[in-house]
């Protein structure tokens, strides 16, 4: 049985820093937001009329409308072909259930103070972080569950069912997530 282990957190709250020490550990990296471009890259009308990350929640919105609540996780699983994959930004239930019952799944959640989160945001200057401060909270409250459908994104109800939890406030990150794969390893 495949091991997997997958990151879910709140926006801008270290996904990408956690996945670069996980993967030293010979994982195969899937990304979610990587699968959802791959499923739509011809839409390109739809894409340049939202922003990126708004554009990446209506897909995966509508993704699990269509096949069901744990389609991403079911898409990225049949992507990877190693025996033991990272599967980072889950945001919805319905994925963790379905690594539960098909993998040897551990949930690694990570998060930060809301100010730390938006201060990265500003520092990459990509396309889906440069926003104001007010719609960044928009955003977040989207990501985490507030306000949307069972098919939506629900990354607070993905924390709290999370294995593990990682503060991510720039201390000792990688001391953080090397004690956890310990302990996932033993």
């Amino acid at each position: 049985m495949k091991l997997v282990i997958g990151l879910t957190g709140t926006l801008n709250s270290g996904k990408g820093t956690l996945a670069g020490i996980i993967k030293l550990q010979e994982f195969e990296h899937v990304i979610l937001s990587n699968v959802l471009l791959d499923k739509f890259k011809e839409d390109t009308a739809r894409r340049n009329a939202a922003s990126m990350r708004e554009y990446l929640q209506d897909i995966g919105d509508e993704l699990r409308r269509k096949y069901g609540s744990e389609a991403l996780a079911k898409f990225a699983l049949e992507q990877s072909t190693s025996g033991r994959v990272l599967i980072d930004g889950i945001r919805n239930p319905g994925e963790i259930d379905y690594l539960k019952t098909n993998t040897n799944f551990y949930l690694i959640a990570v998060d930060a103070p809301l100010d730390i989160r938006y201060a990265r945001s500003q520092g990459r200057k990509s396309e889906k972080d440069s926003v104001s401060f007010e719609e960044f909270k928009r955003n977040d409250e989207r990501d985490r569950g507030i306000n949307q459908p069972g098919e939506g994104q629900q990354v607070q109800a993905c924390i709290d069912r999370a294995d593990y939890l990682i503060i991510n406030d720039d201390t000792a990150v990688k001391e953080k997530v090397l004690s956890t794969l310990k302990q996932i390893f033993q």
